[in-house]
């Protein structure tokens, strides 16, 4: 026997269209047409998550519309990788020139 998965709204809410179009201020007609296709607007999609308290990055990632490595929180450390050393420390001497000087 086959088990049932959620689709991606029913995973959010089990709100009428027209119960989740109040909360979004989309159009229950939009909200029917995302919730029957595999890969929705991600506006719509983001829509629905911040209406119910979801995060919307996940739920674009469960919808198929984002990875799971895109999903994935970035860390400053593995940004700053990409910056030249020349680059760095001109952001450094940028950062001492606006700081007010000690009295």
């Amino acid at each position: 026997m086959e088990e049932y998965t959620p689709t991606w709204l029913e995973a959010m809410t089990t709100d009428s269209a027209r119960a989740i179009a109040k909360l979004t201020g989309l159009s229950h007609t939009t909200i029917t047409r995302a919730s029957k296709t595999a890969t929705p607007p991600p506006g719509v999609v983001v829509a629905v998550a911040r209406a119910y308290g979801h995060n919307p990055v996940v739920a674009l990632s469960k919808t198929g519309l984002l990875t799971p490595d895109e999903a994935r929180p970035c860390s400053h450390e593995h940004e700053l990788r990409g910056f030249s050393k020349k680059v760095l420390l001109q952001e450094l001497l940028r950062r001492e020139a606006a700081q007010p000087k000690d009295l």
